[in-house]
């Protein structure tokens, strides 16, 4: 429709990078930029709508990219994965590519750098942005992976977000992923683009910015907190216990500690959701080392247990 049309545009930020890209190029290409134009809008004229193609998939960060780099071919070099929540700034594609063309050939993906704006008032929460400032984008030992935002500089990372991210096509190929079965699988971005970090080079380039829209279109009950919780901690659990530079058994720690400090506040705080969501963190350990002692994928108790209103 007209309307899905304009968000796309208007989230690309199209008018505004092309404004800018304008005033950057010789007058020789203005002319051929022209020309082309001339073309592109006797073209339009000539049909009733524009040729834009719309494909759907199941919910899933995973099942998305797998059916768009299944219907892309060997011309296409880079792909850009974007969250329809995602807006694009002011000529952050122009910034990106024009560090795409000073990396190294060996870059896999670069992200875009998300604008957040935060104005923390709680101290702890100030503590805790001060010690992560020269740690975004990195991995602990535990399997965490430290939020990437409001940068002032590019950074080279261990992980990329999925949602706003361009990768080269090659490296898409290279590393496929199985999605899995299930309506919130956490830590999807980490889980991806991790092993390819330990490979090749990511990147974020702080000058191509975007900011998150948020739109709360979906109903959530109590027990979507004990949902989130179970497959937040069975996810990272996983993840830690699937790369040997990590510590499976310092990432339980931490989680119990975590759990129990969330449980305390809870009660102190009268809070069902927190408590909900440290119920949650405590079945998730027990599954865990359950699956570990029977040598289990711990996966399978991600895909076997939903909930109503989680997030797709």
């Amino acid at each position: 429709s007209g309307l899905e049309h304009d968000r796309l545009f208007r989230s690309l930020r199209i008018k505004d990078s092309a404004s800018y890209s304008l005033k950057t190029v010789s007058d020789n290409t203005k002319e051929m930029l022209i020309s082309y134009t001339d073309g592109v809008n006797a073209f339009l004229k000539s049909i009733d709508k524009l040729p834009v193609e719309y494909y759907r998939s199941e919910p899933g960060q995973i099942r998305q990219r797998n059916l768009g780099i299944s219907l892309l071919d060997e011309s296409t070099k880079l792909v850009l994965a974007l969250d329809d929540d995602i807006l694009l700034l002011n000529n952050s594609i122009v910034e990106i590519l024009n560090y795409w063309n000073i990396v190294e050939a060996s870059t896999a993906g670069i992200g875009f750098n998300l604008i957040t704006e935060r104005k923390d008032n709680n101290f702890i929460q100030n503590i805790r942005t001060l010690f992560f400032q020269k740690k975004k984008g990195r991995v602990s030992i535990i399997g965490t992976n430290i939020p990437i935002y409001d940068l002032s500089e590019n950074i080279q990372t261990q992980w990329l977000p999925g949602g706003f991210t361009i990768w080269r096509q090659e490296i898409l190929l290279e590393f496929p992923q199985n999605p899995l079965d299930t309506s919130f699988a956490a830590g999807e971005d980490v889980r991806f683009s991790y092993p390819i970090g330990k490979k090749y080079n990511l990147y974020v380039c702080s000058n191509a910015k975007v900011t998150h829209d948020i739109v709360y279109d979906q109903e959530t009950n109590e027990d979507i907190h004990y949902f989130r919780g179970y497959q937040i901690t069975l996810g990272i659990l996983h993840f830690s216990d699937s790369h040997q530079e990590l510590s499976y058994h310092l990432t339980i720690v931490f989680t119990l500690f975590n759990s129990f400090f969330r449980l305390i506040y809870g009660i102190i705080s009268f809070s069902i959701p927190k408590l909900k969501y440290a119920k949650g963190q405590f079945s998730a350990i027990i599954i865990a080392l359950k699956a570990k002692w029977r040598k289990e994928n711990i996966i399978r108790y991600m895909e076997n247990y939903s909930a109503k209103g989680s997030m797709d």
